[in-house]
């Protein structure tokens, strides 16, 4: 695992206090960014709750309870020149103003057009979904989750 690169994302506790990630993000013009949120080997997971109503352009999509070892994909772009990272959550903090981060350590990390390591074949559906999401011109719906 490389940890040189390390990263954080937001996380909220549902009614029931689980943690919980949302997979958000989407196109603009020239720019782009999206969160995906996956399982330790980069699988779906069901999401526990999908926005349909309100602001949903590059915004919030949908809700994912999350523990140690889950995997967040964050994806940027200005004009198709990527930096993506595959971060594996190690640690839930609350800091002094009472915001609430996920602690990620880097499994991977893109950026001037190569990987760290070479990606591994079960993230690579994932990075894509990620990459299509980010370009994705003020995208509204999810990408990476468990269907029923």
């Amino acid at each position: 695992m490389n940890t040189h690169y390390s990263g954080s994302t937001e996380f909220e506790f549902t009614k029931t206090e689980l943690t919980a990630c949302w997979e958000c993000g989407g196109g603009f013009s020239s720019t782009g960014k999206a969160q995906l949120v996956a399982s330790a080997d980069g699988g779906k997971i069901k999401p526990i709750y999908i926005r349909t109503r309100g602001q949903l352009a590059c915004d919030n999509h949908a809700l994912f309870v999350v523990q140690l070892g889950d995997l967040i994909v964050q994806a940027n772009h200005h004009r198709f020149d990527f930096n993506i990272l595959i971060g594996e959550i190690v640690k839930f903090e609350i800091d002094q103003f009472g915001r609430k981060f996920a602690r990620l350590n880097s499994i991977n990390y893109f950026s001037q057009g190569e990987w760290e390591t070479n990606l591994t074949e079960n993230f690579v559906e994932l990075v894509k979904a990620a990459k299509n999401k980010a370009t994705d011109y003020h995208c509204r719906s999810v990408y990476w989750a468990k269907s029923e």
